[in-house]
């Protein structure tokens, strides 16, 4: 069982589709796209995802980010997005990197997997510490931060009524 990080592919449309419709990723990669545009419209997406990196074609006030995917064979299994910089938004809710798996693969260690590889590509972008944020209730994502050298920032942070977040730093 060998799995990899991978750039977003057509390749791996079927698989994705099917997690993406059970999970219905709410609002993937920030982009608040439903399952019937992805499905109709997959190459866009696709360029979308990749657009993200290039900091000219992003909206104001956003930061490039590359998306990876993580699969196994021909299976896709989650995401990460790697943000390459931090803005002020950033540095208080969402970090440099953000990953999710797939309902189905969850607690069969590809959480702590999906990290640990995203952490050195974080490295390649010129990432020496990355600030990584989750739901102080979210104990699943805690344990794979820690799991990874996560150091708890000792504030917590939260804004309205979105969940309290804890902050952590992982030297890259």
């Amino acid at each position: 069982m060998h799995i990899k990080l991978v750039k977003p592919s057509e390749k791996y449309k079927k698989s994705f589709l099917q997690s993406f419709k059970s999970l219905y990723l709410f609002n993937y990669q920030d982009l608040d796209l439903s399952y019937k545009q992805v499905n109709l419209n997959f190459k866009e997406f696709l360029r979308t995802l990749h657009n993200q990196s290039n900091k000219k074609a992003l909206a104001k006030g956003r930061v490039p980010s590359t998306t990876y995917w993580l699969v196994r064979d021909l299976k896709y299994l989650g995401s990460v997005n790697i943000r390459h910089y931090l803005n002020k938004h950033l540095k208080r809710v969402g970090g440099h990197i953000g990953y999710e798996i797939t309902l189905k693969e969850r607690g069969k260690g590809y959480g702590n997997a999906i990290l640990k590889l995203a952490l050195k590509k974080a490295k390649r972008l010129g990432i020496d510490k990355a600030l990584l944020t989750c739901d102080k209730s979210n104990i699943p994502s805690k344990k794979v931060i820690e799991y990874n050298g996560g150091r708890i920032i000792k504030s917590l942070f939260k804004q309205g009524k979105a969940p309290e977040k804890l902050r952590y730093w992982i030297k890259v």
